[in-house]
């Protein structure tokens, strides 16, 4: 294990950093699932269904491999920005399938549908 080092002039604990890392991974795959299951919901063609569940593979294993590397190695930055890198296409993909099936879903506006 590695020994306590500091953070804005206190010192840290490693245990806390792979905490905060596995936080942000369990964002990141809920975000992703959300994004899924909201694409599914939408009653979307195969292929963009297939697009999204891939994608979603893709870019969660970012943040699995990132969550990985700083369990191991707390002060790796490599894994700290695949971590971030994970949150970030999270936010991205959720916030895209969300903002999609308000316009364009099943319950979108009249204007929208045109």
């Amino acid at each position: 294990m590695e020994s306590p080092y500091r953070v804005a002039g206190r010192m840290a604990n490693p245990g806390l950093a792979q905490r905060i890392a596995w936080l942000v991974w369990g964002i990141c795959v809920s975000l992703i699932l959300g994004a899924t299951v909201i694409g599914i919901l939408d009653g979307k063609v195969l292929w963009r269904i297939a697009n999204i569940i891939s994608a979603g593979v893709a870019f969660g294993l970012f943040g699995t491999v990132g969550a990985l590397i700083v369990s191991q190695r707390t002060r790796n930055t490599i894994g700290w920005i695949l971590c971030a890198v994970g949150i970030g296409t999270g936010i991205t993909d959720f916030s895209g399938a969300y903002l999609y099936s308000i316009w364009y879903g099943k319950g979108a506006p009249a204007a929208a549908r045109n």
